[in-house]
């Protein structure tokens, strides 16, 4: 795809490696991740590339309504753009700390989308492996949480896996890690 189909107009984060703009996309609003591969070689080993590339290859075999979109990706000599779905909402450990706590309703809504998430992911043999409230995020601002859209986000170490051999190696958030 051409880039000049997508029109970039608000920056919306910025880190040494990463920056994610709002972009209008063949008419609509799309998420666009901008890595600067020079910045991340120059600060990671050539294993975290070809983590990084892995993580592309997991997101476009995924097709899940409550998993992230990742629309397409292109690269020029400095950067790799992931075109990705918008989500607007926030994540679901920031609504958890607003609300205090959810009611029953809420949390069966909740419960219910990180099971058939995570069941949908093991049955193409995918590990999030990062599962937390921060790596939901909501679709929509201002819906309640039992009506809300969540989404699974950053599949940074997410890894593919055979029932035949099980896995030993820890992974995740060291916060929520034991």
């Amino acid at each position: 795809m051409v880039m000049t189909q997508h029109v970039f107009f608000r920056f919306e984060f910025y880190s040494f490696v990463l920056q994610v703009f709002l972009c209008l996309s063949l008419g609509n609003m799309r998420a666009i991740k901008r890595v600067d591969m020079k910045r991340k070689k120059a600060t990671g080993s050539f294993n975290s590339i070809m983590k990084f590339r892995r993580e592309i290859e997991i997101m476009k075999e995924v097709q899940h309504p409550h998993v992230i979109r990742l629309y397409e990706t292109f690269e020029d000599p400095k950067y790799v753009y992931l075109v990705m779905e918008l989500c607007q909402g926030g994540e679901l450990f920031d609504r958890i700390v607003e609300l205090g706590h959810f009611t029953e309703g809420q949390v069966v809504h909740v419960t219910k989308v990180l099971l058939t998430t995570v069941n949908y992911l093991h049955k193409k043999k995918i590990m999030h492996r990062d599962l937390k409230p921060e790596n939901f995020v909501f679709v929509e601002k201002d819906r309640p949480v039992e009506s809300s859209t969540l989404k699974l986000i950053d599949f940074g170490l997410a890894t593919t896996f055979d029932d035949s051999k099980v896995k030993s190696t820890k992974a995740g958030t060291p916060y929520y890690v034991f």
